[in-house]
């Protein structure tokens, strides 16, 4: 008997296996023609043809492309990067992603703690449909890209971005050094006036201080500080001096820490430049990304979203206003 009741417990059990696997199975199907059904309506709302389908069901769509494209303009490269804008939609074109804060307003997805603007990223850092696609978009052009749920997030959802790209490049060392040059000159700032150390960051004085306060670690100041992207490029920057990541909300740009602490969105380099200043003066100060936030940048500790991009130089616009000995020396 014991045998038996054994025998009916597995009969059971793999009977309840197969009506689940049957029913996840009819489930998948019944998913998968919804995003067939899904796909195809996109491909129509947006009038995308086969011609335009780049491989593994991927289509890219131009809705712009510059009258003076030649072969040499830049396509990046899967090891590239791109300066761009995008509008990411679901199927049901509700829109989930913006890069410009005007695309936020208007889908209500502002959030002021969030810094808007166009976007670069490392194009293989990104999921295989966006950079397989965004390989066949020169710069200066504009194109809508239709991506299959196997080639996004594997939920059955195609995707739809609608992109602007503005710059593509592959050596990031020779962009960021052209960007780091026109701030230079912008700024009138002199190979001469480098900051203490082997940082590579050089300052403008643009309001003289009074008295040298001698300052030391542990010593507590305040700051008046905004911060900016190295950015120099206004078909894809608002205006010079690019695109401000602080203060990133109605917080307020006054900041009052002990020397040598390191957090958002002080830097090293800003500890840097205030032992070299008078109390009450300002300065612009730019510094390469390696001695700001480096090869990882700053990410939103909530959202997921860069503050900071990795490897982007900076430019700092700083006044001494106030310190206070350490009571602790």
């Amino acid at each position: 008997m014991k045998i038996r009741r054994e025998l009916i417990n597995v009969f059971f059990i793999g009977l309840a296996t197969i009506l689940a696997s049957s029913c996840f199975k009819d489930d998948a199907e019944e998913r998968l023609t919804d995003h067939d059904n899904a796909f195809r309506t996109l491909k129509a709302y947006y009038g995308i043809t086969e011609d335009e389908n780049i491989g593994d069901n991927i289509y890219v769509h131009f809705t712009y492309m510059p009258d003076t494209l030649t072969n040499d303009v830049m396509k990046p490269d899967e090891t590239g990067y791109v300066v761009l804008d995008y509008v990411g939609l679901n199927s049901n074109l509700e829109v989930f992603d913006v890069t410009r804060q005007e695309d936020a307003d208007e889908y209500d997805l502002y959030r002021s703690d969030v810094v808007y603007g166009p976007i670069r990223m490392k194009v293989n850092q990104t999921f295989p449909g966006f950079y397989k696609a965004i390989q066949h978009i020169p710069e200066g052009s504009s194109a809508v890209i239709l991506i299959p749920h196997d080639q996004a997030f594997l939920n059955y959802e195609p995707l739809v971005y609608e992109v602007s790209v503005y710059r593509a490049f592959n050596n990031l060392e020779d962009y960021n050094n052209e960007q780091f040059d026109v701030y230079m000159d912008s700024l009138g700032i002199s190979l001469n006036d480098s900051i203490s150390g082997d940082s590579g960051a050089y300052y403008k004085i643009t309001d003289e201080g009074d008295s040298i306060p001698d300052l030391e670690i542990g010593d507590s100041v305040t700051i008046n500080l905004h911060g900016y992207y190295v950015e120099t490029d206004t078909a894809y920057v608002d205006a010079f001096p690019g695109r401000q990541f602080f203060p990133i909300n109605e917080s307020g740009d006054n900041i009052t820490f002990a020397m040598g602490d390191i957090m958002f969105p002080i830097t090293a380099i800003v500890n840097d430049a205030i032992f070299e200043m008078k109390l009450g003066e300002s300065r612009e100060v730019i510094s390469p990304a390696e001695y700001a936030y480096g090869t990882d940048g700053f990410l939103h500790p909530y959202v997921g979203i860069y503050i900071v991009p990795p490897s982007m130089p900076l430019h700092y616009t700083i006044t001494l206003d106030d310190y206070k000995k350490s009571e602790y020396r």
